[in-house]
């Protein structure tokens, strides 16, 4: 069956290399989420990939009868080993995408079945909600320490005291960022909880089902089981 691909436009081109150097059994062609995606044509699987979040890839259902969504990690070394990747849908659906998925992916089966169409658009919403307005993780950003040496260029790291005033500015400022984000994280979870509802869970393919140790039941989609901890907070 031929494969529709939709993806964010500054993805097109890392999708499509690594498909170029690893071809896929099905047909397929690419499409930027800008397309109007309801006039694909109807006898063709869906592949959603980056949904902005758990309901946009439900909305293209009521037009195809096979529709999946895959959440993956850009990478420049994709196009030649892999995306780390995960997909979800139904049974059914990801069949009809399964090579494309393995051809993705760095090896074969070596994406998550993470649950029900949308989980990886919730996923990549959740994604989004870490992610810092600049564009990167606070974790890996301005409010670092690496960067707190430019506070005074003649400040050498080892002598910077605890009580330095700028210095206490940035690590209230990160730890503030840090709450807000851990309850952003956590109204997506129960939102996502309330409307999606936990079900029995039975992968695509052989995967581990406890990903998260004794704070979920096994039987539980991923997804669920990561939102469940989310929640918490």
């Amino acid at each position: 069956m031929h494969v529709n691909l939709i993806a964010p436009p500054d993805l097109i081109p890392l999708v499509s290399a690594r498909l170029a150097f690893n071809p896929p059994a099905n047909s397929y062609s690419l499409h930027p989420i800008s397309s109007k995606l309801d006039q694909l044509q109807q006898d063709t699987s869906i592949l959603f990939i980056q949904s902005n979040h758990a309901e946009q890839a439900k909305e293209l259902k009521q037009y195809y009868p096979h529709v999946s969504d895959a959440f993956l990690m850009p990478s420049p070394l994709a196009p030649m080993y892999g995306f780390m990747l995960c997909a979800s849908g139904s049974t059914d659906d990801l069949a009809t995408v399964h090579s494309l998925l393995d051809q993705l992916a760095p090896i074969r089966d070596g994406w998550l079945h993470l649950g029900g169409l949308g989980a990886c658009g919730f996923l990549h919403q959740l994604w989004q909600a870490i992610v810092t307005p600049q564009g990167c993780s606070p974790f890996m950003g301005g409010g670092t320490i690496a960067n707190w040496q430019n506070i005074h260029p003649s400040t050498q790291i080892q002598n910077l005291l605890l009580n330095h005033p700028e210095l206490l500015t940035q690590l209230s400022s990160f730890l503030a960022q840090q709450q807000l984000q851990t309850q952003t994280l956590a109204s997506l979870a129960r939102r996502y909880l309330t409307e999606n509802p936990p079900q029995a869970f039975t992968p695509y393919h052989r995967q581990d089902l406890q990903l998260f140790g004794q704070l979920n039941q096994s039987n539980l989609s991923p997804i669920h089981q990561l939102a469940q901890l989310l929640a918490q907070y």
